[in-house]
């Protein structure tokens, strides 16, 4: 079953008491973060400095437990692993993300606390760096699930936690279309409606998908000598379609049905990912579209299918 990993861990909590209060810790944490730095973000287009807010953040990048949050979520999946609660391979997932999420927490914090002193000090400090905190506040936006309408409405402003699909919308979490049974799991398959949907499958709780990207001829090229597809500055997704769905299709025809600019060729590659990363759209008579959150290059497995130009 794919479900969204933290919500699934707190409700370990009933068996793992402090693995629950940690992960609760964490959204805690990030929400406070979040809604400092937008307050000190705001001020800053004034060019004044929020010392209150500021100092409050400066706080929880230095507390002891806060700033290593993740780190004390990673010993506390020992005691998971002795309880038989899981699959060992699904646990080892989870340790995977946690995993991730440290190095991201180290790096925010490497470049957090000498900005906040800077703040402190009355100096207004690069833009550049505010732009990495907010890159970094949005990875981790990915596995968070707060159910406060307040803060989501702060987050989508500071973040810019745009929506899959450029504004053409109808993209849905692939976790919302499985509970609102739009989606049905079939052993380790997922199919939309009455058809199984091509190239994805189940691993433990992650998505293994094998998916065509579309795109002029030398940025496919790339693609395959980078096996990556790198998200814009603008659109912090990576999109592909069902594998070989578009065969025959001219390229007009391509560009019509994805929205997009270029379909001179087309590269397809396999990417293992978490289910809070994959978004999906369906659309009669098309096929189904697939938008990543967040790609990262140690996601993609492998290229299945190398550049070949579309007629």
């Amino acid at each position: 079953m794919v479900y969204h990993f933290f919500s699934k861990w707190k409700d370990i909590g009933a068996e793992v008491k402090s693995l629950g209060q940690l992960i609760r810790q964490a959204e805690k944490v990030y929400k406070i973060k979040v809604q400092l730095w937008h307050r000190i973000w705001y001020n800053l287009y004034s060019s004044k400095i929020d010392d209150k807010s500021v100092k409050k953040l400066s706080k929880i990048y230095k507390h002891k437990e806060y700033s290593i949050i993740y780190e004390l979520i990673e010993k506390e999946i020992v005691k998971v692993i002795s309880l038989n609660l899981l699959d060992r391979a699904e646990v080892n997932q989870f340790y995977e993300l946690v995993t991730f999420l440290i190095d991201k927490s180290r790096l925010e914090n490497s470049i957090a606390i000498p900005l906040l002193e800077e703040l402190l000090s009355g100096k207004i400090p690069e833009t550049a760096s505010l732009y990495k905190i907010k890159g970094l506040l949005k990875e981790e936006a990915h596995f968070m699930k707060i159910e406060d309408e307040h803060f989501r409405k702060i987050e989508d402003v500071f973040i810019q936690k745009t929506e899959p699909g450029s504004g053409t919308g109808g993209y849905i979490l692939v976790i919302d279309a499985i509970k609102k049974g739009l989606v049905t799991v079939i052993g380790n398959k997922l199919n939309l409606g009455s058809k199984e949907l091509q190239g994805v499958v189940i691993h433990h709780n992650k998505l293994i998908l094998k998916g065509d990207h579309y795109a002029t001829l030398q940025n496919a090229r790339w693609i395959e000598g980078d096996a990556f597809v790198e998200p814009s500055t603008h659109d912090p997704y990576s999109y592909f379609v069902e594998r070989g769905k578009f065969a025959g299709w001219s390229s007009e025809d391509i560009q019509r049905a994805l929205g997009i600019s270029e379909a001179e060729a087309v590269v397809s590659l396999v990417i293992e990912v978490f289910p809070e990363q994959l978004y999906l759209k369906s659309e009669k008579y098309l096929p189904t579209k697939f938008a990543i959150a967040g790609l990262k290059p140690e996601q993609v497995r492998t290229v299945l299918r190398k550049v070949q130009k579309v007629a």
